[in-house]
């Protein structure tokens, strides 16, 4: 027998089957990737979501707090503008002059005034103001003051 010498020139073509096989091996193994990188980016696309309607939720808090507290010294101011005149201990409705109200839901505004335990001519003047968010518990900003009398 005569030993047989590799043909010099290009390798000869594998067979069809296993030439099928690889390519189909490859395409699969394309769509496991895409596949997975479609659900890393669906993923951080809900979290960014999330985070912007959490990131609006507490703007939207900042803004109502803000707007309560302007309201609460906007009528300290009043009160010192006119001297506390006709401001005596207990509890007293307010009612803001503007739309700024109509910005907090369910917004009420109250004068609270008490007398110090030890100088009778000292009173605490607290301005509060209560609103309930959307769908959330009521919150409440209060802005006080001393006044002698």
């Amino acid at each position: 027998m005569k030993a047989e010498n590799p043909e010099p020139g290009p390798p000869k073509p594998e067979p069809r089957m296993q030439n099928s096989e690889s390519r189909s091996r490859r395409r699969g193994t394309t769509l496991i990737e895409v596949t997975v990188a479609f659900i890393v980016i669906v993923l951080a696309m809900v979290s960014a979501a999330a985070l912007v309607g959490r990131h609006a939720r507490t703007v939207r808090d900042l803004f109502e707090e803000k707007t309560a507290v302007q309201i609460a010294e906007g009528e300290i101011e009043a009160l010192e503008a006119r001297g506390f005149d006709g401001v005596g201990p207990g509890e007293t409705a307010l009612a803001p002059p503007g739309a700024a109200m109509e910005q907090l839901r369910g917004g009420r505004c109250v004068l609270v005034v008490e007398r110090d335990a030890e100088d009778a001519r000292l009173l605490r003047t607290r301005v509060r103001v209560r609103w309930r968010p959307q769908g959330n518990m009521t919150r409440e900003v209060e802005v006080d003051t001393w006044v002698r009398r």
